[in-house]
């Protein structure tokens, strides 16, 4: 059985054209938000709750400025668009909330039911409304109280014609070398930069055998040592072989705790092996850590902070503005350590199970039908706290992204009597 797998390629950019990358990501970010604040209305989401793109639905309400060339804004509205589309659902559960203010304090998971929806976005939406209600800012319509935006480090082309004869962007592979052409705004109007780079052999192997290649993108990103540069993402389609019958598999029962991750076994004929334990004790501890620094630093923060209000020096008042900018920076350092090390324990995680499945000889790895219908049950509450927001909804995700291409089927089971 053959499937279609999308791999993302990325390739940073020259930096003799970030001057002119900035203009184009500045450009971008003013006309994206324009169009968002433009299309803030009933009308303008009730279009966009259809089918079809973005852009073909905001084309009739939004006329082009003089000054941008019509891809470009064709790309605008397509942005625009599905930033309006994303706060739709959001939109019908706060309503649907705020109609009886008490529904706040409900079980999330009946309303999650009768709505149709995840039982974390509803009680994302509860803890917005009793925000509102302790606050005196309580809002009925949600048009009133949210206020979409965009931050501006992404850059899209997929409005735009065919890779190699676009009218804003052009794609081209050369032999060894990849020929990238983007229209960017300057004094005079809009011109043509080109960049030519050379091609990884990993991306040069993928776009030999890709299907098709997406419409690329453009993003922005900061990097740790506080430069910023700018990476071309190149979206490929591959096709793999994936088997139809399975006599072999890999099951695996995830269940987090301080000792371990999940637990494996290979099952093959209604006979299983002897359980193979992935642990992570020091991740996890160093991830308990992190949590206890943070939590340290917001007690310091509230102090420092209250101390600013009640003192009258201003020279005292300025070095513990000082400090609080300091206790921020600090804040800020640890929580993004967290979340990459959280990261790159589910990464590490995912390529093991995939390991120990081929090495085994499985066809597929079955795992629990993981969903959001309901909270995970997991014994330990410092468990759940750091991988419950998180864990299932990625877990997933990146198995099934990386066993098809390695040619392994992913089966999901009920949960039910399969420990």
């Amino acid at each position: 059985m053959k499937r279609k797998v999308t791999l993302s390629y990325e390739l940073t950019l020259p930096q003799n054209i970030y001057p002119k990358l900035d203009r184009l990501f500045n450009t971008f970010m003013w006309e994206t938000r324009r169009t968002v604040k433009n299309g803030w209305n009933e009308e303008t989401l009730k279009l966009l709750e259809g089918k079809g793109s973005a852009c073909s639905v905001l084309k009739g309400t939004a006329e082009r400025p003089s000054h941008l060339p019509s891809r470009f804004h064709r790309n605008v509205l397509e942005m625009g668009g599905e930033i309006l589309r994303s706060q739709i659902e959001r939109k019908k559960i706060y309503e649907y909330i705020a109609e009886k203010p008490c529904r706040s304090f409900i079980d999330e998971t009946l309303i999650a039911k009768e709505l149709r929806t995840s039982p974390l976005f509803v009680l994302n939406v509860q803890r917005q409304v009793r925000n509102l209600l302790r606050s005196g800012k309580f809002e009925r319509d949600y048009l009133k109280v949210a206020n979409p935006d965009f931050s501006g480090n992404v850059v899209i082309t997929s409005a735009d014609d065919s890779l190699c004869r676009g009218q804003m962007r052009r794609l081209r592979l050369f032999g060894d070398f990849l020929e990238f052409e983007i229209k960017v705004p300057d004094k005079k109007g809009w011109r043509w930069i080109k960049v030519k780079k050379l091609v990884p052999r990993r991306l040069k192997k993928a776009l030999e055998k890709a299907v098709d290649v997406k419409a690329p993108l453009i993003k922005r990103v900061f990097l740790k040592s506080g430069f910023t540069i700018y990476r071309l993402v190149v979206p490929a389609e591959i096709e793999v072989e994936v088997p139809d019958e399975v006599e072999k598999v890999f099951a695996l029962d995830l269940s987090p705790s301080e000792k371990r991750l999940g637990v494996g076994v290979v099952v093959s004929r209604g006979e299983h092996s002897k359980p193979v334990f992935f642990k992570a004790l020091k991740t996890v501890r160093k991830l308990e850590r992190l949590l206890k620094e943070i939590s340290a630093l917001e007690r310091k923060i509230d102090r420092v902070a209250d101390q600013i209000h009640l003192t009258r020096s201003k020279k005292h008042k300025g070095r513990l503005e000082k400090r609080l900018s300091h206790l921020f920076l600090e804040q800020k350092l640890r929580q993004r350590k967290f979340k990459e090390l959280r990261k790159q324990l589910l990464e590490v995680f995912v390529n093991l199970v995939i390991e120990h499945a081929l090495a085994y000889g499985c066809e597929a790895i079955a795992i629990e039908e993981l969903s959001f219908k309901e909270l995970p049950e997991w014994k330990d509450p410092k468990m759940k706290r750091r991988f419950a927001m998180w864990f299932y909804s990625r877990f997933e995700e990146r198995l099934k992204h990386k066993a098809e291409r390695r040619g392994l089927r992913v089966i999901s089971v009920s949960a039910g009597w399969t420990s």
